[in-house]
């Protein structure tokens, strides 16, 4: 994963379809499920990214909004916040741990 990667959208592509040749995380996880990530920093930082994951899909099941439409608004958040993707993305897993509380 990339982890000069700095935007949602950014990283949605990376997830969905693949940057810079390299193939997406969807299609690494589906051919090789957690063995590509086999290094603990790996392991770690797909874990710190995978909320985002979870919550556009959450966005779009409750919300009944597109993919698109969900990483346009977690994008526009990180913006008007001034926040990097790590911060974002710790915000969102605190918004995740108080759903299923």
């Amino acid at each position: 994963m990339d982890r000069a990667t700095q935007s949602v959208d950014r990283f949605w592509e990376e997830w969905t379809v693949g940057i810079n040749g390299s193939p997406s995380i969807e299609a690494l996880n589906a051919t090789f499920r957690a063995s590509w990530r086999s290094e603990v920093a790996e392991r770690k930082f797909y874990s710190q990214r995978l909320v985002l994951v979870r919550t556009i899909q959450y966005m779009v099941r409750t919300r009944h909004i597109s993919h698109q439409e969900a990483v346009d608004e977690l994008e526009k958040r990180r913006r008007e916040e001034n926040i990097s993707l790590s911060r974002l993305c710790r915000l969102l897993k605190e918004e995740e741990t108080k759903r299923t509380e």
